[in-house]
């Protein structure tokens, strides 16, 4: 059974209860099921009429009597709304540690865009609870070993400086020798810039909507070349850009 690709009973699909993706999406589960209908030869009005699947196979993995969803919780959900009695899925042995992967995997390949705090949550559960080291998870989803270290570790890129999350107060916090509690306190920060704002995102840009932006702002990131090579890391992660390309913009524009 295992590697197949078969038709199974809607009936026998079950969620897990750990969820890279939190909530389910009302909206994107209504298109879905448009599309559904929209796909049959003839406009469905029983559910033995659902002959075609116009989707990728549902991603399982057997527990039991059970299949558990890796992969298509909307589409089956798009299914039960219309009454569907049989999807095709994809059965896979897999491990809890190997179905979470493929999880955000499958997430962050396509369909409904997953967002960077969930993203950043599953990288945390993959690190702290299934032991993944940084170095596969920074392979498997093409992110960068720094940044996924710094996401696991917790730490967040503010003003040019890397700063714990979700720190306690007075963590970092350096009091002058005799000063009361509530005078005088120095951050381990440094000041903070009176007007400076950390750079926009641009990590979802377009190719050229990146180029111009960073042309507009080349005059204001010169005073703050830590913002120029976070903006250059970022281009080329989500452009893919040469090895060549991105020398040019260090050369030119840095």
């Amino acid at each position: 059974m295992s590697d197949r690709i078969t038709r199974e009973p809607v009936a026998r699909l079950v969620f897990p209860r750990e969820y890279v993706r939190k909530r389910v999406s009302g909206p994107w589960v209504n298109e879905l099921t448009d599309v559904l209908k929209a796909s049959q030869p003839k406009k469905p009005t029983k559910p033995e009429h659902f002959t075609a699947w116009p989707f990728p196979p549902i991603h399982v993995r057997p527990i039991g009597d059970t299949l558990e969803v890796i992969a298509g919780r909307h589409r089956v959900l798009a299914a039960r709304q219309c009454g569907v009695t049989h999807v095709p899925c994809l059965i896979q042995a897999r491990s809890d540690r190997d179905a979470y992967f493929d999880q955000l995997l499958s997430d962050l390949g396509h369909g409904l865009k997953l967002d960077h705090d969930l993203r950043d949550d599953a990288l945390k559960t993959l690190a702290r609870k299934f032991k993944v080291s940084a170095s596969e998870i920074a392979r498997r989803t093409r992110l960068s070993l720094a940044s996924v270290s710094r996401i696991v570790r917790g730490v967040q890129y503010v003003h040019g400086a890397h700063v714990r999350a979700r720190a306690k107060p007075g963590h970092g916090v350096r009091r002058s020798r005799g000063a009361p509690t509530s005078s005088r306190i120095k951050t381990s920060l440094g000041p903070e810039p009176a007007t400076h704002e950390p750079p926009p995102v641009i990590a979802t840009w377009s190719p050229i909507m990146f180029v111009r932006q960073l042309e507009a702002l080349t005059i204001e990131f010169t005073k703050h070349r830590a913002d120029i090579d976070a903006a250059l890391e970022a281009a080329g992660r989500s452009l893919r850009v040469s090895a060549d390309f991105a020398a040019w913009l260090t050369e030119h524009v840095a």
